[in-house]
This record gives C-alpha cells, structure tokens and sequence, in this order.
C-alpha cells in the first residue's frame, strides 16, 4: 500500500478543498464554536504517535468540555 506524504499528493487524489472547509480553520475559538462545544455531550480525543493513533471517547449528561478561554479547552480524565 502506497502512503500519501504531502497535502499535494493528497489533492491529486481529493482536489483542493473547498472555501467553507478552509475558512473554518482557525487558532482559536470564535462564538459559533463555542456554543457548539457547549452543547456537545459527547466528543472523542484522538492522539498519534509512533505506535498509531489511539481514540478515548468521552461523554456525559452535562457538558463534557469545560471551556477556559477562547485558546483551551479542559477535558475529563
């Protein structure tokens, strides 16, 4: 099996990606975000390293992200 690399190797096979999806990166939480991180009750933290990726899915009745500031979030352990 063949490993995409690079973001080029990955639009030759998907195409550039479209304006709504690039805009919508940001380095910091706007008040869209936020309010739709409050109102998640569930949410899975994934992590990568050299032995693959590993996913912790978390939930609960309230809400499962505490929100600190528009640059950090708090998660449950």
């Amino acid at each position: 099996m063949s490993q995409i690399t690079d973001v080029s190797q990955l639009e030759a096979i998907y195409g550039t990606p479209g304006e709504a999806s690039v805009i919508k990166v940001t380095d910091h939480l706007n008040e869209t975000y936020t309010r739709w991180i409050s109102a998640s009750r569930f949410c899975i933290l994934s992590t990568v390293g050299p032995k693959g990726t590993d996913a912790s899915p978390r939930g609960d009745d309230g809400m499962v992200i505490r929100i600190e500031d528009n640059r950090t979030l708090a998660l449950p352990d």
